[in-house]
C-alpha cells in the first residue's frame, strides 16, 4: 500500500485477485463489508487482508466524517476482529500466503484519537510506530 488512490484498472485487478481468493474458499484474500445506515446509504467499509507480517491479517476501515461518533467503528471493527476473524481461523483458512492467521494488525494515524482507542478497546497493543506512507 502506498497511502495514494488507485486507478479504476488497478483496483479492478485486486478486487480480482481478492474474488479469486475467495472462489478457492480463503476468506483471508480481502474480505470488505460496507454498513448501511436505516436511509440505505453506505457509511463505511472494512477490510481484513493479507499483511506484510507474513502471520497476520491487516485490518482497514473508513467510516464517513459526518458519520463519525456513533460507534459504526467500534461495531464493525468489533465484529470483524472478535467474531468473523476468530471463525476464519477456527475453520482452519489460511492468509493468501498460505499460512495460518496468528494475529490481526492495523495502521492508525498518530493524530487520530477514535481509531486508535477502537484498536485499544479491541484488546489490540501498539507495537510499532513509524511513517508508512510518503504523506
Amino acid at each position: 500500500a502506498s497511502g495514494t488512490a488507485q486507478t479504476l484498472d488497478d483496483t479492478r485487478k485486486r478486487v480480482g485477485r481478492w474474488v479469486n481468493r475467495w472462489k478457492t474458499g480463503n476468506p483471508f484474500a480481502g474480505l470488505t463489508a460496507r454498513l448501511s445506515s436505516s436511509s440505505r446509504r453506505i457509511i463505511g467499509t472494512v477490510v481484513l487482508g493479507g499483511a506484510e507480517d507474513p502471520l497476520a491479517a491487516e485490518l482497514a476501515a473508513v467510516i464517513r466524517e459526518d458519520e463519525w461518533g456513533k460507534g459504526y467503528g467500534t461495531e464493525i471493527v468489533g465484529a470483524v476482529l472478535l467474531f468473523y476473524a476468530n471463525e476464519m481461523r477456527q475453520r482452519g483458512y489460511k492468509l493468501p500466503n498460505g499460512r495460518l492467521c496468528h494475529k490481526a494488525v492495523a495502521t492508525v494515524r498518530p493524530d487520530n484519537k477514535a481509531s486508535k482507542n477502537i484498536l485499544i478497546n479491541m484488546g489490540m497493543t501498539k507495537y510499532a510506530e513509524g511513517k508508512k506512507f510518503k504523506r
